[in-house]
């Protein structure tokens, strides 16, 4: 079984200059949101985890200023300024990637060795989907 069979899902696309507004309005329906260039080059992943970090590293969730051990860049930002941070700033950049043709076993082992809830499916440097964890776990388990 590969990939294109029956794992991979859609997911948000949006441009290296949008902002953290513009994927908090448009995540509900994913889980993850890719981060493309101009040539529609995968560049970065963006999940709810990274949005959650911002968040704390803002400061909004602690008593104290330090953050993890650290001053984070974006603590004491208020509400419209968390949301006009740029993707760039908070996405992992250069995600691991799988191509369309990797078996269900080498899927599997990608996301437990890399430990990614999502890895994006990309064929010839463009973005194809995403698979999703549980979608591999539910098809071996299934």
């Amino acid at each position: 079984m590969t990939v294109a069979s029956d794992l991979m899902r859609s997911c948000l696309v949006v441009r290296e200059d949008a902002t953290v507004a513009e994927v908090v309005n448009r995540i509900d329906q994913w889980a993850v949101c890719m981060v493309m260039d101009s040539r529609d080059r995968v560049t970065g992943i963006l999940t709810e985890h990274d949005l959650a970090r911002l968040v704390y590293d803002s400061g909004r969730l602690e008593s104290d200023s330090l953050v993890a051990g650290h001053l984070p860049a974006f603590l004491g930002m208020t509400v419209a300024q968390l949301r006009a941070v740029g993707v760039s700033e908070i996405m992992t950049r250069e995600p691991d990637t799988i191509g369309p043709d990797m078996k269900l076993d080498d899927i599997l082992q990608a996301i437990f060795r890399q430990h990614r809830d999502v890895l994006p499916v990309v064929k010839d440097h463009r973005l194809l989907g995403v698979v999703h964890r549980m979608d591999v776990i539910k098809k071996v388990l299934g």
